[in-house]
C-alpha cells in the first residue's frame, strides 16, 4: 500500500471569497525605474563575490550581505551556464534585489542557485525563463516579493534543499508555479499563484507548510506526492480545475485515490471555498472538484 500522507489542518472555519474580493498582503515586485544592463553572472565561490561579477555592496555577512541588485540581465546569452545568475558553491550572506532576468526561453534559467546557503532573492522580475529561479542543495533561502511570468517549467524549482521561504511572491504562466522536490522545511506563504497547470507541486517533500495563499485558475491547485508532515492553512483555492490532489493514494494512479485530511474539508459554492473543521476522507476524482 503506498505511503499516506499527514496534513495538518486548519483548526477553524474559515470562509474565503472569490479573487475578486481577496485581499492578500502581496506586493509583487514592479519594474525599476531604470536597470542597468549587464551580462551573465557566474559566481562559483566566496571569493567571486566582487564588482566585476556584479557585486554593488555589502561584505557577505549576516548583518551586512553581499548585494546584486539594479541589472537586467538577458539569460539567453549564458552559453555554457545554467543561466542569467549562476551563483555556487557559496556560504557567505547575499541578496539578490531589485533585477530583472529574463528570455532565458527553454533552455536557460533566470537565477540559478547551487550548493549555497544565507541567499535572499527579492523584489525581482524573472520573466520568460525555463525556470524563473532553481535551488539545488540550497540552506537557508528566502525568496520573497517578487514577480515569476512565463517561465515555462516553473516559476520556482527547489530540489534538495533545506530552509526554504516563499512569500509575498506573485508566480503565474508555468507548467509548476512552486516545484519542492525530496526538500525539507519549506514554507510557501502568502503567494499569488495563478494560471499554471500545477499552483504548488510537492514531489517528496516534508516538515513543509502552505498557508495564506491565493492559488487560483491553475489545472491542480495544490498537488501532493509521496509527501509527509505537510501544514496546510487558511489558503484559497478558487478556480482550480481540481483544488488539492494526492497522487499517492492507496490506488496509485487509478481514477480515484484517496487523501486523508484530519482537521480540513475543502468544499466549492458558486466560487466560494469553504474550510471546514472535521476529520474526514476525501475522495477526489481527477479534474473534478473536491467534495
Amino acid at each position: 500500500m503506498a505511503k499516506r500522507m499527514r496534513i495538518i489542518g486548519a483548526i477553524a472555519v474559515i470562509f474565503f471569497l472569490p479573487l475578486a474580493g481577496t485581499s492578500l498582503s502581496t506586493t509583487p515586485a514592479e519594474a525599476a525605474q531604470t536597470y542597468t544592463p549587464h551580462d551573465v553572472i557566474q559566481i562559483d565561490d566566496d571569493s567571486d563575490f566582487v564588482a566585476e561579477n556584479g557585486i554593488t555592496g555589502g561584505q557577505g555577512t549576516e548583518e551586512d550581505p553581499y548585494v546584486i541588485e539594479g541589472w537586467i540581465i538577458n539569460a539567453s546569452m549564458a552559453a555554457g551556464s545554467a543561466g542569467g545568475i549562476v551563483i555556487s558553491h557559496t556560504d557567505a550572506h547575499f541578496k539578490i534585489r531589485n533585477v530583472r532576468v529574463e528570455t532565458g526561453g527553454a533552455l536557460y534559467n533566470g537565477i540559478w542557485l547551487s550548493n549555497v546557503r544565507n541567499a535572499w532573492i527579492e523584489d525581482s522580475v524573472l520573466v520568460d525563463n525555463y525556470e524563473g529561479i532553481t535551488l539545488n542543495t540550497t540552506v537557508s533561502v528566502t525568496i520573497k516579493n517578487n514577480t515569476l511570468t512565463n517561465n515555462s517549467f516553473s516559476g520556482v524549482y527547489a530540489v534538495a534543499s533545506e530552509y526554504v521561504d516563499i512569500e509575498l511572491n506573485e508566480i503565474n504562466g508555468s507548467r509548476h508555479g512552486v516545484y519542492s522536490h525530496l526538500c525539507e522545511q519549506v514554507q510557501i506563504t502568502d503567494n499569488v499563484i495563478s494560471d499554471n497547470e500545477y499552483g504548488v507541486y510537492l514531489n517528496c517533500s516534508s516538515d513543509s507548510s502552505i498557508s495564506g495563499n491565493d492559488i487560483a485558475g491553475n489545472q491542480y491547485g495544490i498537488y501532493l506526492k509521496e509527501c509527509n508532515d505537510i501544514d496546510m492553512n487558511s489558503n484559497s483555492l478558487v478556480g482550480n480545475d481540481v483544488p488539492v490532489y494526492d497522487s499517492s493514494g492507496p490506488n496509485g494512479d487509478d481514477d480515484t485515490d484517496s487523501l486523508v485530511v484530519p482537521g480540513v474539508l475543502i468544499a466549492v459554492f458558486a466560487a466560494v471555498v469553504i474550510v471546514v473543521c472535521a476529520v474526514v476522507v476525501v475522495l477526489v476524482r481527477r479534474r473534478k472538484w473536491l467534495r
